[in-house]
């Protein structure tokens, strides 16, 4: 049957080889490419394939955050997987930086666009704390936001509130370039 993937029907577990094509075949349509992905994340994780599980896992956050309406909690715990991967990876082959990198400005994304601006803050101070290279992304990510929020959105009230998560990071404090941008913007 032309209507059903062939994913869910199965009996047999479908190796990861074997569905590696699968979600690519529904780029148009996003809920039987999710659904694809899925079960590709899940022969990834019974053939403990990590970095193809991570990989998988951002591609499916993507698809979570494109969705209408988004599914913002279910890629946040497939960003929480990717970069929990790269983090170990990276402290032993700093070739992975890169990923993490845009990992770390994809799960700001993902918090800031679902207003949880404590948690967005906390995780900001976590990462900050284990290198300070990521200043710019998530300096660049609150501006960006709290910007949005204010013009596009007309929600002054969100802005100032993540403007304030923002300043109240302390250990370690987003830097006082970023702060100083933030606290111009309280004008809204």
């Amino acid at each position: 049957d032309r209507d059903v993937t062939g994913v869910q029907t199965c009996a047999l577990p479908i190796s990861a080889d074997q569905l590696k094509g699968w979600p690519d075949q529904f780029r148009n349509d996003p809920p039987r490419r999710l659904e694809a992905l899925l079960a590709y994340r899940e022969a990834l994780m019974r053939e403990d394939r990590p970095e193809e599980l991570a990989e998988i896992r951002q591609t499916i956050a993507q698809v979570m955050m494109d969705s209408d309406p988004p599914n913002l909690d279910g890629a946040a715990e497939n960003l929480q997987g990717a970069l929990d991967y790269w983090q170990k990876k990276v402290k032993n082959d700093p070739s992975g930086q890169t990923q993490l990198t845009v990992l770390i400005g994809q799960m700001l994304d993902v918090l800031l666009k679902s207003k949880k601006y404590p948690e967005a803050a906390a995780f900001a101070e976590k990462q900050l704390a284990t290198d300070q290279q990521y200043q710019q992304t998530v300096g660049s990510k609150f501006k960006l936001e709290a910007d949005r929020l204010a013009t596009s959105d007309h929600d002054h009230d969100s802005a100032l509130s993540l403007i304030d998560g923002a300043r109240r990071m302390k250990k370690p404090p987003l830097d006082d370039n970023y702060i100083r941008d933030l606290q111009g913007d309280k004008d809204y």
